[in-house]
Order: C-alpha cells, then structure tokens, then sequence
C-alpha cells in the first residue's frame, strides 16, 4: 500500500511540475510575488472557467470574492494539508479504528469519474473556512486524488 501511495504522490509531483523535488511539496503565492496575469489564471480556476472540481461545483454555489491570499499546500497522502492565509485550512491524517487506534485504509472509486475516478479517504483534523461564508468541518472524513488541469 506504501508503494501505491508513493507512486500517487510521484504522479501528482510530475503533474505539478515538481518531480525534481524532494519531500512534500510545498508552494506559496502572495498578492506581492504574483502578478495580474497569474491572479487571473487563479480567478479563472477558482470560477469554474477552466474545469475541474469548480467547473462541476460552481453551479451550486455563488462565489463572492476572489481575495489574493498567501497559500501553502502540502501534498502529502494523507497527512496533506493546505493553508490559504486566514481564509481556509485543511490538515488531514489517516483514518483510525476508534477501538484499536490502528490505521485504516480506504478509497473511493468511481468508475465515470466526478471529480475524479480513483481517490483516498483521510480524516480532518482541521478543516474550516473563515469570511463571509464561514464553516467548520474538523474531525470529519476528507478525501484526496491526484488531479491536473489542461488549458481549455
């Protein structure tokens, strides 16, 4: 199982063009470091214009703002995280067995895909987002798979 995930994380690192790096993978961008043509490749994404998971969501929901915010993402399996300034953060860990305290694998398949076909169970140890929607999710189940993005 240890290989499988490691080959996953290989595969999400080349994906992100980071496959030279070493250990978990970690990137920041701040209002300061990015620039108008990356703040609008951000917008694009997050407003669902270039597919993925908003392109399927973004119809459910209305998004308010799009605030430049420093981020951090740690691409680590399970014990992934992200944090995108005082606005959202996600830290997950492996599913335990409540009674034995071991860890406990599960993932999730689906066949036609959604927001993709083969993914991972994990567990939330934070998950909140702040603003002017604002919720808590820490302590539930989180899910991650690799993903990319192709320009449309």
């Amino acid at each position: 199982m240890q290989l499988q995930r490691a080959s996953h994380v290989r595969r999400l690192r080349r994906r992100l063009d980071l496959a030279d790096r070493e250990g978990p993978i970690r990137r920041r961008l701040s209002r300061r470091r990015a620039d108008e043509r990356q703040r609008e490749a951000l917008e694009n994404l997050v407003r669902g214009r270039k597919g993925g998971p908003w392109g399927i969501f973004i119809n459910t929901y209305e998004l308010l703002d799009v605030l430049p915010a420093p981020f951090a993402i740690d691409a680590s399996g399970e014990e992934s995280s992200f944090k995108i300034g005082d606005y959202a953060e996600l830290r997950m860990e492996s599913i335990r067995n409540p009674v034995t305290g071991n860890e406990v694998r599960a993932s999730v398949v689906l066949p036609t895909g959604l927001v993709f076909n083969e993914g991972w169970c994990a567990a939330s140890t934070v998950f909140r987002v702040e603003g002017k929607v604002a919720y808590d999710h820490s302590g539930k189940q989180a899910e991650y798979a690799p993903f990319s993005y192709a320009s449309s």
